[in-house]
């Protein structure tokens, strides 16, 4: 198969093998394609191609379907395929990303959407037959990560198919702001999610930063993630791969008989993330960490670039040091440095920083409190 002379570029770059979509006991499978025909700031437009077997042959190179709108300014990332309402066979997880969408108040960020597409029975899949899933943290539809991992498994045994997402990050008031990464879809037989009536819901949500980090991920956090048997038990185990500066890890997660309906997979326990010890899920948010208050304070100086980082009386009564660490919008550091904590401030030069959106997280022994600046120079 070769793609079309003057339209494709990349053609078949990414092959993703999506299981029999129509029921005739043929493979099916999607094609990423880029087009050559524009180029919109440097980025070329990228599409899914749906293919589906063919008895004694491969299909034509024409003969395909193509996943959502062909838009100019538009990328589409395939992230899961499973039968989430089983009914109809294969359903399809994909994420659409415009390239300097200026709505909802965006400032030309590359906005994320991950959508489901509902199969028709056929192997067919309509833009007038999808459900977005929303972003409750942001109250929108849009995603700072428009999704890059995903494991389809039935986790609560009931006969449907589930899907955990590895997307994250919210867009609001002009800012972004950091918000759980991994979200737990449960299918539901002859139910699909935002139609009649069905909400659109994660049944779990996962924070996963390193310990000691709450709102903020480490740069480079998420990593692949896959699931397996890997035990002998019969339950699919969830490997996550993580990094942060110069620390990285696998953790492991395994769903039990007894998987809640709501709530949050929890951390670690502060001290006992080390080889040879796992994760579980639970429903306690308190889990989750401590974000107590350490009075903290940040004062940006536009005239001179240097930002004031103060902390309160409270702080100093938890510990010697405190570690002062910034990140971007994407969660790359920018600086980080421990601190005796009875100074009560540090100043910070910024002034070779870029204008935009930074987070300054202070932590005192378990504790984090993280403030969002706006550098403007």
């Amino acid at each position: 198969m070769i793609g079309i002379l003057g339209e494709d570029c990349l053609f078949g770059q990414k092959i993703y093998p999506i299981g029999d979509c129509n029921g005739d006991s043929l493979s099916d499978w999607i094609l990423s394609r880029r087009r050559c025909d524009t180029i919109i700031d440097g980025k070329t437009p990228e599409e899914l191609l749906l293919y589906k077997g063919e008895p004694g042959r491969l299909p034509d190179v024409e003969n395909r379907l193509r996943i959502g709108p062909s838009e100019i300014g538009a990328k589409m990332k395939f992230l899961a395929a499973g039968d989430w309402d089983g009914i109809n066979g294969t359903d399809l997880a994909v994420t659409i990303s415009l390239f300097g969408d200026t709505s909802q108040g965006g400032a030309g960020f590359d906005l994320h959407r991950v959508v489901i597409f509902w199969n028709d029975g056929g192997g067919n899949y309509s833009v007038s037959d999808t459900t977005r899933i929303p972003n409750v943290h942001g109250g929108n539809d849009l995603w700072l990560g428009g999704g890059n991992e995903s494991v389809v498994h039935d986790y609560n045994h009931d006969g449907v198919e589930d899907v955990l997402l590895d997307i994250g990050g919210s867009y609001r008031s002009g800012e972004w702001d950091y918000t759980p990464r991994r979200y737990l879809f449960l299918g539901c037989a002859g139910e699909r999610w935002g139609k009649d009536g069905k909400g659109v819901e994660a049944s779990l949500q996962w924070w996963s930063p390193y310990d000691g980090w709450i709102r903020v991920p480490c740069g480079g956090g998420g990593g692949g993630f896959v699931g397996k048997n890997i035990d002998g038990s019969g339950k699919w185990t969830v490997a996550i791969g993580y990094s942060c500066d110069n620390q990285s890890g696998i953790k492991f997660s395994q769903p039990t008989s007894d998987l809640p309906t709501t709530g949050r997979v929890r951390r670690l326990p502060p001290g006992t993330d080390r080889p040879d010890t796992s994760m579980s899920v639970s429903n306690q948010p308190s889990a989750i960490g401590p974000q107590g208050s350490l009075g903290l304070a940040v004062h940006p100086n536009p005239s001179s670039g240097e930002v004031v980082v103060s902390w309160g009386k409270g702080a100093r009564g938890q510990g010697d040091k405190a570690i002062i660490r910034i990140t971007d919008i994407l969660g790359q550091k920018v600086f980080s440095e421990e601190v005796p904590l009875h100074q009560g401030e540090y100043l910070w030069d910024a002034s070779n920083l870029p204008n935009g959106t930074y987070y300054v997280m202070l932590r005192v022994d378990e504790v984090t409190e993280t403030k969002q600046i706006r550098i403007q120079q």
